[in-house]
């Protein structure tokens, strides 16, 4: 294969993997909203349409790199170091502490109560994100070990 057909190569690769991750992360991003809603019946009823949008963009994902490089170890692995990611920021934010993640925002005046609402809101529950997320990316990583091509 003569060298400007594997940087083409390369360069695709690249592209189809950027896509992929954004379709991962958007559906990922999608699922966040759910998961208080996930115990309440009559709100998972009307968010199976966001729920199944999120899916889709996250088999999306997985069968962009799989189609492209034909592995589903690459498949696994590139999408479970994607997941750590989430996971990773949420630890550092539950960490940060909402008080300080607050300062850090403020510079945000007109949004200031929106803001603070949110961060009272989310960062309690973003230790349980994390560990999902976290769980997720290291199975993802664990599956991409254990299949053979």
């Amino acid at each position: 294969m003569a060298l400007h057909k594997k940087v083409a190569k390369h360069i695709q690769y690249q592209a189809i993997k950027f896509l992929a991750k954004l379709l991962y992360i958007t559906g990922l991003t999608f699922l966040i909203p759910l998961v208080p809603i996930v115990f309440s019946e009559s709100g998972l009823a009307s968010a199976r349409y966001v729920f199944a949008i999120a899916l889709a963009l996250v088999i999306a994902s997985f069968f962009a790199i799989y189609v492209f490089t034909r592995s589903k170890r690459v498949a696994f692995a590139e999408l479970g170091y994607i997941t750590l990611i989430p996971g990773l920021l949420a630890v550092i934010f539950a960490y940060i502490g909402p008080r300080r993640i607050a300062l850090l925002v403020s510079f945000f005046r007109e949004l200031s109560p929106l803001i603070q609402e949110w961060i009272n809101n989310s960062i309690p529950k973003s230790w349980f994100l994390s560990g999902i997320y976290i769980i997720l990316g290291v199975f993802l990583i664990w599956l991409s070990e254990q299949v053979n091509h």
